[in-house]
């Protein structure tokens, strides 16, 4: 069995033996087993995706740089993404305002159960002092990347690619020997390699975890989490089923002249993956190793 066959399988399982089992949670066998068993095996998963992020992205994106550079082809292929993700975030944005103005998916909940005032408070205090965007501008260069590196998982991985670039850049502009491939760059796909081979063991483990932390969840919440926010859940959906499949589809079909339904169904196990973690980083190995061995992109492009 495939893999996107094994985690749709694991995560159907896992919703419908959580559900099944909800009533029984608080019984002494099911709260251990949550506790001692299921989430042991679905944080180990994640964290064995998680310590390989770093090390991964950073590599990825310095042979990838140098690679574009030694082409003389870097400023062409960050034009494209810069215009690209300009156009990809207008049409998300747009999409959702129609779909928010269309539907109101909050109208008629009472946010006094969700939201404690004091917690309205904190959440307006933290939207009066959002940064200026000189602020952010100049946070994206980091002073110090090792602690970028430290905190890559906490919200400074784009100070730790911005490194990358820079540091992809200079690695170019050096002289190698007899005509061959400089040694810094032989020892970063070294380390991608490692790293390409520490997801491929940690993906055959992946329906096991995906189940356990399904499960666990299912177990823990029941159905009845879905219920009031089913609305709300219904019109996030919509909006990202008409960004996949009419603006994503036009793109692939009109720019990149690939047919939409196949390169999606070449993407199965990566969706499946990101819906079961709700990760973005836990991710992103998977997706680059898609992105290079399913769909064949170049290296330089993928990274």
């Amino acid at each position: 069995m495939k893999l996107h066959n094994k985690l749709a399988a694991a995560l159907i399982l896992g919703i419908v033996a959580g559900a099944a089992l909800h009533p029984y949670a608080g019984t002494p066998a099911l709260a251990a087993l949550g506790t001692h068993l299921l989430r042991p095996i679905g944080q180990i998963f994640l964290r064995t995706i998680f310590m390989i992020v770093v090390p991964m992205v950073f590599s990825a994106l310095v042979i990838g740089v140098y690679q574009l550079r030694r082409g003389h082809d870097l400023s062409g292929v960050a034009g494209r993404t810069l215009g690209f993700t300009v156009v990809l975030s207008g049409a998300s944005v747009l999409i959702g305002v129609a779909l928010v103005n269309l539907f109101r998916p909050g109208r008629g909940v009472e946010l006094a159960g969700a939201a404690a005032a004091g917690s309205v408070q904190t959440l307006a205090a933290n939207a009066a002092a959002a940064k200026p965007f000189s602020d952010i501008l100049i946070e994206l260069v980091p002073r110090n990347p090792l602690e970028s590196a430290v905190r890559a998982l906490d919200g400074e991985m784009l100070p730790l690619m911005v490194f990358a670039v820079i540091f992809g850049v200079a690695v170019s502009g050096l002289a190698a020997r007899d005509d061959e491939e400089i040694l810094l760059v032989r020892i970063f796909e070294q380390i991608f390699d490692a790293c390409m081979r520490i997801v491929h063991f940690a993906m055959r483990l992946a329906p096991v975890a995906v189940f356990a932390i399904i499960f666990n969840t299912a177990l823990t919440f029941g159905t009845g989490i879905v219920a009031p926010l089913l609305y709300y859940v219904a019109t996030v959906v919509a909006g990202l089923l008409l960004q996949q499949f009419v603006v994503y589809a036009a793109l692939l079909r009109g720019v990149a002249r690939r047919p939409p339904i196949a390169f999606f169904r070449s993407c199965r196990e990566v969706y499946l993956y990101a819906f079961s973690t709700a990760s973005s980083n836990a991710t992103l190995p998977l997706a680059l190793d898609v992105a290079e061995n399913t769909l064949r992109l170049p290296p330089q492009i993928s990274r």
